[in-house]
């Protein structure tokens, strides 16, 4: 047969394309491929893994083989199984992966997973994972351990040939929504240790192929399938496939290689764990981040803000808690069976959006609350399908248009409504004259028009709910509603509820009058800094720690060296420019990192802003021009790079300090400078600009100042200082010199100084003595906190230096030791509105071996000055502040025997030496930001119990290595074995601290 030439091209490139397509891939190519994949599936991920290092994210490890084991167990995550490409699966060096305990994981199975053929241990339990295992996975020849237990795993079993999964030791499939009969196919398996197949609806007998081997023929024991009545079972009929995880039995944990806690019974908790409801928990984590944190695992019951009583009904208390997203989805698979009876969110600005209609399956909620929320546009009509619902509180919010078309039959517990203050309007609904037992309802403050229905004329609630509106006057004929009312995103503040008993304090009103976009602006910063969601709780930002609101309204914070970490908060240009923030103090905080937000060119009331010697990094955006308030700008000693900003002068008129010095900045200068007509100072030393000196300079004392010794000056700056070639931009902040334009940084319009809240009850209070400084402050702080210190120091008015245990060595240190004096009471937090914790001279403080309880301090972040901390032997307990980086002169701290729990601070001291966190609950993964500290050189960790693997900064670390061994001194390398990411693996159970 003889082929056209263009045909024969044809099949030439097709196969050149083939050959050329599929090429060879390196392991790191294909691992960052297969990363890339699970944050484009899973998005919380992307928050989670910043970079392309995956060896530094977050749940992995890369061993010293360059295998690299991935563990997400409990991390409330939400998405489905990335895909793995063929080009480059078989090339990836991931040889575990632990996605188990997260119910939002869903969907079907990937079958393109078989192209892993590198996995050896793979954990998929306490998903929400269906239909079918694919045949195709016998590809994955390398594994050894798969756990797929506790899901909604379907259909039969898969159709696996043995000898092509020759290394399959552990296999748990129990407690799925199995069926069908037994696969001959299995009988080939000859190396399988363990099989547990209970809790399916398997059917017909057992493949005579599995009759010599042990371990399956142990794994049906007891089954139907192996009764001698078996072959009466024909498999005539399939079984239903639901979508919930199955989490009814027990998981059996194969010798905790793979189940849940306690060996994978249950869910490590006397709380029987419903699924529907775990899913419902699941979306609340993916539609609100924070609670992620907040909400680790899937055991709900043991969620803060979240009770489970003894008919296994569950109510969830949010209020006030800060939180931002959008309310979660309700699947009409799960809805009705979540068993989630009372819902409070309110008093959290920060939720928005649409209020969901899918709610409409949650016919067992009896209570919900969503007053003092952004949440917008209609009430949805389908609401009245919620047939428990006995009181529903939705007031002062953004929602907006008529009331809905609910039928009142349909809701017949319904007792209590109130819609109060919203923006809705529109004509009364004739068919709420079908509610038969309401008992109070309120629609006040809305825009209602028409006239009553004769369907209200017999239900004496409804028609005292309007009585007084235009919609009851004699004219309300005239009003035909012709015109919509406007639907603000904005919820509507302007009015207190009625409460009806079940609203908000004080029967529904707020006591305090904050700016709902300011609010916002707040939650956002919560959102983003973890650490500020203790420090800031409740929605009244003027009490916040570092905040300050002024008799205008204008809003500053100041929180500076508050061992911040995190991210800028975005803003949102709906209602950034309306933000009453006038002055933000963000300096000092290493911890703050990432890309300079450049949506805060909306903030354009903010007049003083300083983000010096933090990580923040990238290019200062174009867009801050807009920022039209701005005086005062401190951006030194970070890792901004790249070059000046294209900030017209004119855009910005009152502009008047600007100090960049000490970042990683490049480029020419920017000719746009010389239109600044009121800059006074300027400092832009400690960068590399390229290139000469604008002309339009010329005219301006300040910006010729700032260029005053620099390249950029000199006579031969054509030639010698051309711009030919980038920089890199660092990632780590240029520490420089200390920045000279503006030494004290303090804005000229000063914060009015925050006076207590005074009590309006009868009640007095015995004020303590004004006191001289800082240091006398700090001490009767200890006093009034710490029982047994008023005995001690019995004059409070006198030179502390004479006080008992109180010692003055010269006039910059104080030395306090009061070790086994009988102490109890409480560590006294520093509140900036009280005291300067940096002007605090203690440089050493012992309180050992007393009875002092609650918790560590976040706050003690501010004390710059102590260098030795002893607090040992003490029942404190709670978290060790990772803010306590803020201590920056720390030289030994002493926190054994304090019943700290939870995992390790996050430090990374620059003159720690001496750290003993000895015979405590301390839990989790061991810190790697603590093999930077280069200073130390006496670490003791024994008695704690953490887990996983040492991390790469550890490993040439003698002091931290040395450490490790003293924690197990039966087992001296735990932390460095090959199994130790298996075998001493993180829970979800072990408590993260900020």
């Amino acid at each position: 047969m003889a082929y056209k030439p263009t045909v024969l091209l044809l099949l030439a490139a097709l196969l050149m394309t083939s050959v050329l397509g599929s090429r060879y891939y390196t392991a790191q190519e294909a691992n960052a491929e297969l990363f890339k994949e699970f944050k484009d599936e899973i998005k919380s991920l992307r928050t989670l893994w910043p970079g392309n290092d995956y060896c530094q994210y977050d749940g992995v490890t890369c061993d010293a083989n360059g295998d690299v084991h991935i563990n997400l167990r409990g991390r409330g995550l939400y998405g489905e199984m990335p895909e793995v490409d063929d080009d480059w699966g078989k090339y990836t060096s991931v040889v575990s992966i632990d996605l188990s305990d997260n119910v939002g994981l869903s969907d079907d199975l990937e079958e393109d997973w078989k192209h892993l053929t590198q996995l050896r241990v793979l954990n998929l339990s306490y998903t929400s994972f269906d239909d079918d295992i694919p045949d195709d996975w016998d590809e994955m020849s390398g594994l050894e351990e798969l756990y797929l237990h506790n899901t909604a795993v379907c259909k039969s079993l898969p159709k696996w040939n043995g000898y092509k999964m020759r290394n399959l030791r552990i296999l748990n499939l129990s407690n799925n929504n199995m069926y069908g009969s037994l696969r001959s196919e299995w009988g080939s398996f000859a190396n399988l240790q363990t099989v547990d197949l209970s809790g399916n609806n398997f059917c017909g007998c057992v493949p005579s192929s599995w009759s010599s081997n042990s371990v399956l023929t142990n794994a049906v024991s007891g089954m139907s399938v192996a009764s001698s009545s078996c072959f009466t079972d024909r498999c005539s009929q399939k079984s239903y496939c639901p979508k919930t995880p199955n989490f009814g039995g027990n998981g059996n944990g194969n010798n905790n290689n793979g189940g849940n806690n306690n060996g994978g019974n249950g869910n490590g908790n006397n709380n029987q764990i419903d699924a529907s409801t775990a899913l419902f928990f699941a979306e609340f984590k993916d539609e609100i981040k924070s609670l992620r944190t907040l909400w680790p695992g899937n055991d709900y019951c043991q969620y803060d803000g979240v009770t489970c009583d003894e008919n296994g009904d569950v109510h969830i208390n949010l209020r006030g808690r800060g939180l931002y997203g959008e309310m979660p989805e309700v699947k009409k698979s799960w809805g009705p069976s979540v068993r989630v009876v009372s819902i409070d969110l309110s008093d959290n600005v920060g939720l928005n959006d649409d209020l969901e209609e899918d709610w409409k399956y949650l016919t067992q909620l009896r209570v919900l609350n969503l007053s003092y929320t952004s949440f917008d546009d209609d009430i949805p009509d389908d609401w009245d399908e919620m047939s428990g619902l006995e009181e529903l509180y939705l007031h002062n919010t953004a929602v907006c248009k008529s009331l809905p078309k609910w039928n009142g039959s349909k809701m017949p517990n319904l007792r209590i409504l109130n819609l109060s203050n919203n923006n809705m309007y529109g004509s009364l609904r004739s068919e709420w004259g079908s509610f038969a037992n309401l008992q109070t309802v309120d629609l006040s403050g809305n825009n209602f028009c028409g006239c009553v229905p004769s369907s209200w004329s017999s239900n004496s609630v409804l028609t005292n709910a309007v009585s007084g509106m235009s919609v009851t006057s004699a004219t309300c004929s005239l009003d035909r509603c012709r015109n919509k009312g406007n639907c603000p995103k904005t919820p509507n503040f302007g009015g207190q509820s009625g409460g009806n008993n079940g609203g908000n304090n004080n029967n529904g009103g707020n006591t305090a009058v904050n700016d709902v976009y300011t609010k916002l602006f707040f939650d956002e910063f919560k959102d983003e800094i973890r650490s500020l969601r203790a420090l800031w709780t409740g929605s009244d930002y003027c009490q916040y720690d570092g905040v300050t609101c002024d008799e205008n309204g204008d809003v500053y914070i100041n929180l500076r060296s508050r061992g911040l970490t995190g991210k800028m908060p975005e803003v949102d240009d709906d209602w950034g420019r309306y933000v009453r923030v006038v002055s933000i103090d963000l300096s000092d905080n290493i911890g703050l990192y990432g890309d300079i937000e450049d949506d805060w060119e909306d903030l354009t009331n903010l007049r003083f802003l300083n983000l010096s010697h933090t990580s923040l990094r990238g290019e200062i955006p174009d867009d801050w021009k807009k920022m039209s308030g701005l005086e005062e700008l401190y951006l030194h000693n970070t890792a901004v790079c790249k070059s000046l900003p294209k900030w017209p002068g004119y855009m910005m008129p009152n502009l008047r300090v600007v100090d960049l010095s000490n970042n990683n900045m490049y480029g020419s200068l920017r000719s746009e400078w010389g239109s600044f007509t009121n800059l006074q100072s300027l400092n832009l030393a400690g960068n590399n600009f390229c290139g000469c000196v604008p002309s339009s300079w010329r005219s301006s004392v300040a910006l010729l100042n700032a260029v005053s010794g620099l390249p950029v000056e000199s006579d031969n700056c054509l030639t010698n200082n051309l711009c030919t070639k980038k920089s890199t931009c660092p990632y780590t902040p240029n520490k420089g010199t200390v920045s000279t334009a503006a030494p004290s940084e303090v804005p000229t319009t000063v914060a009015p100084t925050k006076t207590p809240t005074t009590s309006t009850t009868s009640t007095t209070t015995t004020r303590a003595p004004v006191l001289t400084d800082d240091t006398s402050r700090f001490l009767n702080l200890l006093r009034g906190s710490v029982s047994g210190l008023a005995d001690l120091w019995n004059a409070p008015d006198t030179d502390y230096c004479g006080w008992t245990g109180v010692s003055c060595p010269n006039s910059n240190e104080v030395v306090v030791s009061l070790s086994g004096r009988g102490l109890s009471g409480v560590l006294p937090p520093v509140y900036d509105s009280i005291l300067d914790g940096a002007q605090v001279k203690i440089t050493n403080l012992d309180l050992s071996n007393n009875s002092i309880a609650g918790y560590f301090p976040d706050s003690w972040a501010s004390l710059k000055q102590i260098r030795v901390l002893n607090l040992s032997k003490n029942p404190i307990g709670g978290c060790i502040p990772s803010s306590w980086n803020g201590m920056i002169r720390l030289e030994e701290v002493n926190l054994s025997e304090t019943g700290a729990r939870g995992s390790m601070p996050y430090w990374v001291l620059p003159n720690l030496r001496v750290v003993d966190l000895s015979n405590n609950g301390l839990t989790g993964a061991l810190t790697a930001q603590w093999g930077l500290m280069t200073t130390l050189t006496d670490v003791n960790l024994a008695g704690n119990n953490f887990c996983g693997c040492m991390p790469d900064t550890w490993k040439t670390h003698d002091v931290l290595i040395a450490a490790t061994k003293e924690v197990n001194s039966e087992n001296p390398s735990r932390y460095t074995s090959l199994l130790c990411f298996w075998q001493y693996r993180c829970r979800s159970a072990d408590l993260q601290c900020s």
